[in-house]
């Protein structure tokens, strides 16, 4: 006949529940890596997002070529700027004049 420690089961159950335990704590490590590396992904998307829109409401002045070839840059609010097809966009009046066109009647 076999008999049965106590002892022995209670310390097997222990291991059990502590093998458990670590494994559902590795679990919950995981889906936070995870979850934290959604969230950067996130944040690095919505940080492109952002600098696209910056870059493109920054391109609103208007740079064309005349029939002439004279260059010209139309700034919003001239008295071309909704007629005209930019050829080349810019962000400043300093950049359209540095790149060798001249502004526009307004």
């Amino acid at each position: 006949m076999t008999t049965i420690d106590p002892k022995k089961v209670l310390k097997e159950g222990d291991e059990e529940k502590k093998k458990a335990e670590q494994a559902k704590k590795e679990q919950e490590e995981k889906e936070k890596a995870e979850q934290a590396k959604e969230e950067e992904k996130a944040q690095q998307d919505k940080k492109e997002a952002d600098q696209a829109k910056e870059e493109k409401a920054c391109l609103n002045i208007k740079g064309n070529t005349s029939s002439s070839g004279e260059k010209i840059y139309h700034v919003p609010g001239g008295q071309f700027y909704d007629k005209t097809n930019a050829e080349q966009t810019f962000c400043t009046e300093g950049e359209a004049k540095s790149a060798g066109y001249r502004e526009s009647i307004r």
